[in-house]
């Protein structure tokens, strides 16, 4: 090799590790510092960065799901559903209860599904119309179709009476969480018309669940 082709060598290998250096020193804000910002944006890319796996850190989520900007808390509700961990458990619960924000409670609902072990009677409550908007029932109704795919058999007399709820939403996701749980697909029922124009499907639906050992 030339003197020459020595040096160019040498230059490339060069920048390539002023490069490492700084991308080793250079890695931006961390997420503890992400989450204490006052721009939501930043506040939104922290949660993001611990759904990546960039943190483990059920403390900071716990503060990001009570964030006032709603797409900031709504990520860190997301990514709380899949910790599975106790905390986030007990966090979600909390803001169930303590949220003001429709969508935020809703969230919250839907994501508590995806823990085996929540008190599905949580989500029962969610589903009464006179205590709540249309947005969390329809959140709580996604959560107890989640509950369903862990095959928590208690759902299934919820789900059922939830196929003649007054929202249609909530209805299909009852169906959706009926399916869940009973791994069979009732094409006759329709999310969209209302229970009482079709109780012989539901009581179709009824007597397979029974005759599953899902209903006593």
């Amino acid at each position: 090799m030339s003197t020459n082709a020595k040096r160019i060598l040498a230059g490339v290998l060069a920048v390539v590790a002023l490069y490492l250096v700084v991308r080793m020193f250079n890695t931006g804000p961390d997420v503890a510092s992400l989450a204490e910002s006052s721009d939501p944006e930043d506040r939104l890319e922290a949660a993001v960065q611990i759904a990546d796996g960039a943190a483990a850190a059920d403390s900071l989520l716990s503060q990001l799901s009570a964030d006032e900007n709603e797409a900031v808390a709504i990520q860190a509700i997301n990514v709380l559903g899949r910790r599975k961990s106790e905390k986030s458990r007990l966090t979600l619960t909390q803001l169930i209860d303590r949220s003001k924000q429709p969508k935020v409670r809703g969230a919250a609902a839907a994501a508590l599904g995806h823990h085996e072990k929540a008190d599905p009677q949580i989500l029962v409550r969610l589903l009464d119309k006179n205590k709540t908007d249309r947005t969390t029932r329809a959140g709580a109704a996604k959560g107890l179709a989640r509950l369903a795919m862990h095959g928590r058999k208690e759902t299934a007399p919820v789900l059922l009476r939830a196929l003649s709820h007054e929202d249609a939403e909530v209805r299909a996701w009852a169906i959706q969480g009926i399916y869940n749980l009973s791994k069979q697909k009732f094409p006759g029922y329709d999310a969209s018309k209302p229970g009482h124009e079709q109780a012989i499907v539901i009581n179709f639906i009824q007597r397979k669940l029974r005759e599953g050992g899902l209903l006593p």
